[in-house]
């Protein structure tokens, strides 16, 4: 997970927003705290560059966080990287 939040941070740097991403199978579905906590564990070490742009939620199978840059861009697009976590 650490590789993870190291490319996300990089992204951050460059003013991106950033997507993570857990799946869950089968009966990890009744697990689902479990992914809630790596993301906010995420969050937490991310927390003195980035933003909270969209919270977590859960869509089908998938639970999603999407965190934002605090660097300011001056020109260009603001572009979407997503990161996906592997099993909870």
């Amino acid at each position: 997970m650490e590789i993870k939040v190291k490319h996300a941070r990089e992204f951050l740097e460059k003013g991106h927003r950033v997507q993570f991403s857990v799946f869950f199978r089968g009966r990890q579905m009744l697990h689902k705290e479990q992914g809630n906590e790596m993301l906010t564990e995420i969050m937490a070490s991310l927390q003195d560059l980035a933003k909270i742009d969209r919270p977590s939620m859960m869509t089908g199978r998938r639970m999603t966080l999407l965190v934002a840059s605090q660097v300011i861009l001056t020109a260009g697009r603001n572009r979407c990287w997503t990161v996906s976590i592997g099993d909870p």
